[in-house]
């Protein structure tokens, strides 16, 4: 565990990120073992791939290792690449999408220098 800090804004964002995603992926498991879904069984796993990948992400840059925002940024890609291929894309992936970004460039960036 390292001794260095980040920004307290990112600390807090990155666990509550950590929270979310863990929630997510629970919850798409529910809907995987229901079977009762309007989507995909295929696009639940992938949901919850990226939860799961997100969460590890995040973990990763508290820690801080490059590979976390490589990761996150490689899997948010992949989904919504995936997304807008399959027609499923929605305006909320976008936005989660966007304020992924904007966390990376506004925080992460600053720090960069500092990451394994």
């Amino acid at each position: 565990m390292s001794t260095r800090k980040h920004n307290p804004q990112l600390s807090f964002t990155l666990r509550m990120v950590e929270a979310v995603t863990v929630i997510g992926v629970l919850y798409c498991a529910v809907l995987i073992a229901s079977g009762n879904t309007t989507i995909p069984q295929w696009q639940l796993m992938l949901y919850a791939t990226w939860f799961a990948v997100a969460a590890a992400s995040a973990e990763a840059i508290l820690e801080w290792y490059r590979v976390g925002v490589y990761s996150l940024v490689a899997m948010t890609f992949f989904v919504g690449v995936v997304d807008l291929m399959s027609g499923m894309a929605s305006a909320g992936g976008f936005v989660l999408a966007l304020t992924l970004l904007f966390l990376i460039i506004s925080y992460v960036v600053q720090e960069w220098w500092l990451f394994e």
